[in-house]
Formats: structure tokens, C-alpha cells, sequence
């Protein structure tokens, strides 16, 4: 279908096209909101997607399609004796938060490539304790630039900017299975 398209556009019959902003598609999308772990990280995510849960912590989220990728949650929390001091590869990102982010590649059982971006969002809490919650969002790389990857990507980029995260300091241990 997108062939087609592309070769009408070519040949003259479609003379304009625009797709839809991201602001357009987030639109569309119906969100329910995530309370991670009691509320230490509180954001937005599609009603569709699918949520799960480990026990001693991480948070798996993704869209139930074909060829969809995954994006999986983990908050680490840092006691700093010498008080909090933003690690230097920490950029500031926004409401005091710090953000560092990368893009990796791996080879899974010697043929299988996959992509890893990781978006890791560093926060003091208190005086005396750092936290990262590191969203990374994993795909098979030969569909890495497919349009199905590419709005997921950008429904990520959207929860980075939407979410928000518990400033307090917390209890910690197992959560009953499934349990956000």
C-alpha cells in the first residue's frame, strides 16, 4: 500500500501529502495513567498497551501488534553520604530532572540483531539520595525504521515528557506479582 502511495506521489496523481504531527496522533490516543511503584514514576500510556510487572521491581509495557517493539521500566535509587552530585553525562532535561540517553545495538543467538535506546532520567531525592529511572525501548533491528517503531518511539518520547516522579523516599522490597 505505502509502495503505491509513493509511486502515485512520484507520477503527479497525489501532488500534497502531509502526515499527521505527532501532536495529532497523540490525540487520537486514548491513555490510561501508570503509577509505577506506588507513584514513583506516574505517566501516560495507551489504553491498549499491555502492562506487566516483576515482583522485585521493572515494569514491561507494549502494544499487542505484530512487530511492535518494548518498553520496560527500572528505578534505581543511590544513597550519596556526601549529598546528591548530578553525574557529569547527565544532561538537564526539564523540573529539575536530568537525562542521559543512548543507542546501542546487540546480536541476540548470533543472527538476531536488536536496537536499545535508553532514555535514563536522574533525580535528587532529598538531600542525600539519587534516583534513574531508566526507560528503554527495544526492537528487532530490521524493523527499527518501520512506521509501527517509529510511533511507538515517538508515544515514548511523549511519556518522557509527561511523566512524573516521586521526590520522596520510600519503602522498598517485593510488590505482589502483576502489581504496578
Amino acid at each position: 500500500m505505502l509502495r503505491r502511495f509513493l509511486a502515485s506521489v512520484r507520477s503527479g496523481v497525489v501532488k500534497t501529502f502531509r502526515w499527521p504531527s505527532l501532536a495529532e496522533r497523540d490525540a487520537a490516543i486514548k491513555a490510561k495513567k501508570i503509577c509505577y511503584r506506588g507513584g514513583i514514576a506516574i505517566f501516560p500510556l495507551p489504553e491498549n498497551w499491555i502492562e506487566e510487572y516483576e515482583p522485585s521491581g521493572g515494569g514491561t509495557f507494549y502494544d499487542d501488534v505484530p512487530n511492535s517493539g518494548t518498553l520496560r521500566l527500572n528505578v534505581l535509587g543511590f544513597e550519596c553520604p556526601d549529598g546528591v552530585t548530578i553525574p557529569p553525562d547527565f544532561e538537564p532535561f526539564r523540573d529539575g530532572l536530568h537525562l542521559r540517553t543512548s543507542k546501542e545495538r546487540f546480536v541476540e543467538d548470533g543472527d538476531e540483531c536488536i536496537i536499545l535506546l535508553s532514555w535514563q532520567i536522574g533525580f535528587p531525592v532529598g538531600e542525600f539520595y539519587f534516583r534513574i529511572a531508566n526507560f528503554t525501548y527495544t526492537i528487532e533491528a530490521d524493523r527499527f525504521r518501520g512506521e509501527q517503531a517509529q510511533y511507538e518511539i515517538g508515544v515514548v518520547r511523549m511519556i518522557l515528557k509527561m511523566a512524573e516522579f516521586g521526590r520522596e523516599l520510600g519503602e522498598t522490597g517485593d510488590y505482589p506479582p502483576n502489581s504496578p
